[in-house]
């Protein structure tokens, strides 16, 4: 595989094409940020962005982000199969719905110039805004 390995402390800046943040939130900040040579960032870190801006920064440097929240769902949507609230096949199938999700994210986001992180942001709110609606509905 042609691997080298390299120190903890040069991780930011290896030329890589996926840096992959995990078990470390907060870690992509302005510091780090500046050191990154990687065309993607997709991590299981929860909270990877120091703060929101740090979204923006990614954007303008043009290195995809996948938002940590919905690349980590698959997380989730397991414990609740492991809580008892669903079975294996609706697990795999909601699962499954993850990739293309991130697709639809990166896809508006290309065409609206907007950061990935904002756009996730939007779809979630349009999703609770939908389902008050339909909760408002039932009564």
């Amino acid at each position: 595989m042609n691997a080298q390995t390299i120190t903890p402390g040069e991780i930011y800046e290896a030329e890589a094409v996926i840096f992959s943040p995990c078990a470390l939130g907060g870690i992509l900040g302005d510091e780090v940020i500046a050191k990154l040579k990687c065309g993607i960032v997709a991590g299981s870190a929860n909270n990877q962005l120091s703060d929101e801006r740090h979204g923006d920064e990614l954007f303008k440097r043009k290195i995809l982000y996948a938002p940590d929240y919905v690349i980590n769902s698959g997380g989730l949507i397991s414990a609740l199969h492991e809580m008892g609230r669903c079975d294996e096949a609706a697990v795999i199938a909601r699962i499954e719905e993850v990739y293309g999700r991130l697709g639809k994210i990166f896809e508006i986001s290309r065409q609206r110039n907007i950061p990935p992180h904002l756009v996730a942001d939007w779809l979630v709110e349009k999703r609770i805004e939908s389902a008050k609606r339909q909760k408002a509905a039932q009564r």
